[in-house]
């Protein structure tokens, strides 16, 4: 059976594309890709379910547990889902509407773990400790695009309600607009405590 950098090098080379062209399709960067197919490192849980599902190949062939490339029905579905997502890259910046940068990471276990763009807003003595408060920084959605295209890859535009369930079966990068935040993502404007 091949390996697993020798099943990701054949899905991108029978698509005919180069490392950077397919880092783009499943929204990573070139560099990861090199190691993959170079057996350096193993694509995680997050790669390997884009993969799947942007070339139509079983996660478990690419893993090499199978020689059958099929994807389940269950798996197609996804994967409509999954260009949704990918189309979101292409949404509109409102104007007049502020703008925060967030990522959304999912685990192994299911656990989503945010992280996001804060500024500093002061301090908070807690159980004799000092502690850092930061609040969510907007950004100029502009900019935060073009940093994160270079750190990540290409995040999503979030203005739906819709997008965000999403968003959230992904993950990923966002750039989200503030009254989506203010009226179904509250607890993203909170302040935050920082130890």
């Amino acid at each position: 059976m091949k390996t697993i950098a020798e099943r990701i090098k054949e899905i991108r080379k029978s698509n005919k594309l180069t490392s950077e062209q397919f880092a783009e399709r499943i929204l990573c960067n070139k560099r990861t890709i090199q190691r993959y197919e170079n057996g350096v490192s193993l694509p995680d849980a997050y790669n390997l379910k884009r993969m799947s599902m942007e070339f139509g190949v079983s996660v478990d062939y690419i893993l090499g547990l199978t020689d059958n490339m099929e994807v389940s029905y269950q798996a197609e579905e996804i994967g409509l889902l999954y260009k949704k997502y990918k189309q979101m890259m292409y949404n509109p910046i409102l104007k007049d509407e502020e703008y925060y940068w967030i990522r959304i990471e999912i685990t192994e276990e299911k656990e989503y773990i945010r992280s996001m763009q804060t500024e500093w807003v002061g301090f908070i003595e807690e159980n004799g400790m000092r502690k850092e408060i930061r609040k969510p920084r907007a950004v100029i959605p502009e900019n935060a695009i073009e940093i994160c295209k270079k750190l990540r890859g290409t995040p999503v535009i979030i203005n739906k309600v819709s997008e965000i369930g999403i968003f959230y079966l992904f993950g990923g990068e966002a750039i989200i607009s503030e009254s989506l935040c203010k009226k179904h993502l509250p607890e993203i404007l909170e302040p935050i405590i920082v130890n």
